[in-house]
């Protein structure tokens, strides 16, 4: 487009401008052009999903908590059920303690005689001793290591 020099003549030198009535008759005339999501959107995309499942007749505030009240004490039939559950038979908790990986897996790095930590030896020991108690409980007789040598030495004696 070429230029124009300012002449003293009479004359526009630019296109006039429209009136503010034709203006706004344009602009609500035109579609409005929708860039992007609602303010709002990213909030109230949950109570949107929750309107489309249900409807509900009151509106809720999502701040408040439930109002269900919640028993501090727990009531009798429950205390029942935790009682009622059966206890594993002393034959149960000694096959338990035999089939045990951990326990079995202590022994062996005592027997290999490598130290064991703190916590390893107390579990080591109580289990043990659960042992012991279960097969007294059961009448068997545990066989030491060393009443067998025993044994073996007062064979050869005679």
């Amino acid at each position: 487009m070429t230029r124009r020099k300012k002449s003293r003549q009479p004359g526009p030198l630019a296109p006039s401008k429209k009136p503010r009535e034709e203006l706004q008759r344009d602009s609500q005339t035109k579609a409005k052009r929708n860039k992007g999501h609602k303010p709002g959107s990213r909030h109230n995309l949950t109570r949107a999903k929750n309107e489309a499942n249900s409807v509900k007749p009151e509106e809720k505030d999502s701040r408040f908590g439930s109002k269900k009240p919640v028993t501090l004490i727990a009531p009798q039939a429950l205390v029942s059920e935790v009682a009622d559950k059966p206890q594993p038979t002393a034959q149960q908790e000694l096959e338990a303690l035999q089939n045990d990986t951990k326990l079995q897996r202590l022994i062996a790095l005592l027997e290999a005689g490598e130290e064991l930590s703190e916590s390893d030896l107390s579990y080591l020991d109580s289990r043990t001793e659960r042992f012991n108690q279960l097969a007294e409980e059961l009448g068997l007789e545990l066989d030491d290591d060393d009443d067998e040598l025993d044994d073996w030495e007062d064979e050869d004696d005679y």
